[in-house]
C-alpha cells in the first residue's frame, strides 16, 4: 500500500509540476510559486524513498540533499498563500531570507557533498542501519550535530505559523465573498496546509522522542498524499489557477445612497487621475465598479481618518469596509500608484503639514506632530516624508514658512 501511494505521488506530482511549469503564466506568480512547492515536496519524496528503499547506495551524489528542498517547502507554500491573497505583493527583497536556511544547509554539508563516493556510502550505511540515524544529519561541519533535525522544526513552525495567520486574517474572503467558485481556492489553501502540518507536528514528538511510527515511510507517505491531493484537486477544480475573481467575490453591497457613480467620475477627472482600461482588465472591474470603490475608499479615509492609527495596515482597512484585501491591494497598486504603506503616508504627512500650519501647534517638536499623524517612529516619519516631498521635514516646513511670510 505505502509503495502504491509513494509512487502515485510521484507520478502524479511530476505531472503536475510540468504543467505548472509550462502553463504558469494563467496566474503568473502563484502558480509558479505553487509549482516551485510542489517540486520540492516532488524532490524530497523522491529522495526519501531512495533512503528508504536504500537505493540511495547507488546513487551517492544525492545523498543528503533532501533536505535541501524540504527547508523551502513551507517558505514556498507561504509565498503561494500570500501571493494569492495579495497579487500586488509578489517578490520582496526581505523573502530572499527564506533560501537562507537551505543555503547554510549545503555550506554545511559541502565537504561531504564533495567528498568520494566511497565515503559517502560508508557514512549512509551507517546511518541507514539506525531508525533515526537519517534524521540528524551528523555529517556537517560548522554546525552541531543534531542542529539540522531541530532547526528545521523550529523554522518549519515558524514559516507555518505565517501561513495559518494569512488564512485566518482573510478568513471574510470566505465567509464574506458573494461568488461560490472562490471558495475552492481557499480550501485548497486550507486542506494543502493541513496536509503539510503532519510533517511537523505530531513531527517533532515523533523526532524528538524517537517514537517507532515516525520513520522515513511516515514522512514519505504523508509528502505522497500531498502530490495525491494536489492532482485530484487540480483536476476537479482547474479554476484555482487563476486565483481569485475581483469582480465576483465583493463580500459587501454599496448602499444606493451612496453609489455616487456620475461624481466619483467627475471627481477623478477633476483630480486629473484617469482609469485606464487596461488597469480594469487585470483587475477583472470595469470602469464603473472601480469608480464606485474608489469613492468607497476615499469617503472612508476622509471621514474616518483610519491613518492617524499607529500601525494601521491593509488588513485593517479591508476589516472597516468590508472590502476583501486582495482586490483592495492592486486597485491601490494600480490607481494610486504605490503601495499601501505609501499610500497610506501620504495621508499621514498632509495631516501633518495641517497641523504644523496651525498656529497653536508650531511649539510642539516633529516628532510629537508626526505620532499625532499617525507615524510610529521618527525614522518611519523621515523616510516616508523624503520620499513624498523630496525635502526633509524641517527644510520643507522652513521653506513653506518662508512662503507664508511673502
Amino acid at each position: 500500500m505505502s509503495e502504491l501511494m509513494i509512487w502515485s505521488g510521484l507520478t502524479l506530482g511530476l505531472i503536475v509540476v510540468l504543467l505548472l511549469f509550462r502553463f504558469w503564466e494563467k496566474n503568473r506568480n502563484s502558480n509558479f510559486l505553487l509549482a516551485l512547492m510542489l517540486a520540492s515536496i516532488w524532490y524530497s519524496l523522491l529522495i526519501n524513498y531512495f533512503n528508504q528503499t536504500q537505493f540511495i547506495l547507488q546513487t551517492p551524489v544525492l545523498m543528503r540533499t533532501a533536505n535541501i528542498t524540504a527547508y523551502l517547502i513551507c517558505p514556498f507554500l507561504y509565498l503561494y498563500v500570500r501571493n494569492v491573497f495579495y497579487p500586488g505583493i509578489r517578490w520582496r527583497r526581505q523573502d530572499w531570507l527564506f533560501l537562507l536556511p537551505s543555503l547554510i544547509y549545503i555550506i554545511d554539508l559541502l565537504p561531504f557533498f564533495l567528498s568520494s563516493p566511497a565515503y559517502k556510502i560508508s557514512i549512509m550505511k551507517e546511518n541507514l542501519s539506525s531508525p533515526f540515524g537519517m534524521l540528524l544529519v551528523r555529517e556537517g561541519w560548522i554546525m552541531p550535530k543534531e542542529f539540522h533535525l531541530v532547526f528545521k522544526y523550529l523554522w518549519s513552525v515558524w514559516v507555518m505559523t505565517l501561513v495559518i495567520r494569512l488564512l485566518i486574517r482573510n478568513w471574510y474572503v470566505k465567509s464574506r465573498a458573494g461568488n461560490q467558485s472562490n471558495l475552492p481556492l481557499f480550501w485548497f489553501m486550507v486542506i494543502l496546509t493541513v496536509l503539510i502540518m503532519p510533517l511537523i507536528i505530531p513531527g517533532i514528538f515523533g523526532a524528538f522522542f524517537q517514537m517507532k511510527w515516525y520513520s522515513l515511510i511516515f514522512l514519505s507517505m504523508d509528502l505522497a498524499i500531498v502530490l495525491i491531493f494536489t492532482t485530484l484537486f487540480l483536476l476537479f477544480s482547474p479554476g484555482i489557477l487563476y486565483g481569485f475573481l475581483p469582480k465576483t467575490s465583493v463580500g459587501y453591497e454599496v448602499n444606493p445612497a451612496e453609489n455616487m457613480i456620475n461624481t466619483a467620475s467627475t471627481q477623478l477627472k477633476a483630480d486629473g487621475k484617469e482609469l485606464h482600461s487596461a488597469n480594469m482588465n487585470r483587475l477583472f472591474l470595469d470602469k464603473t465598479d472601480m469608480e464606485s470603490m474608489i469613492l468607497r475608499i476615499e469617503k472612508f479615509m476622509a471621514e474616518r481618518k483610519p491613518y492617524l492609527e499607529l500601525q494601521y495596515t491593509i488588513h485593517d482597512l479591508g476589516r472597516d469596509i468590508q472590502f476583501p484585501v486582495y482586490q483592495l491591494s492592486p486597485i491601490i497598486n494600480q490607481y494610486y500608484g504605490s503601495n499601501f504603506n505609501g499610500w497610506i503616508n501620504r495621508y499621514r504627512i498632509a495631516h501633518f503639514i495641517s497641523l504644523w500650519q496651525q498656529e497653536k501647534n508650531r511649539e510642539l517638536t516633529l516628532d510629537a506632530l508626526a505620532k499625532e499623524s499617525g507615524f510610529s517612529n521618527r525614522t518611519t516619519f523621515t523616510s516616508a516624508f523624503k520620499k513624498e516631498k523630496n525635502s526633509t521635514p524641517a527644510l520643507f516646513l522652513k521653506n513653506l514658512h518662508a512662503k507664508e511670510n511673502i
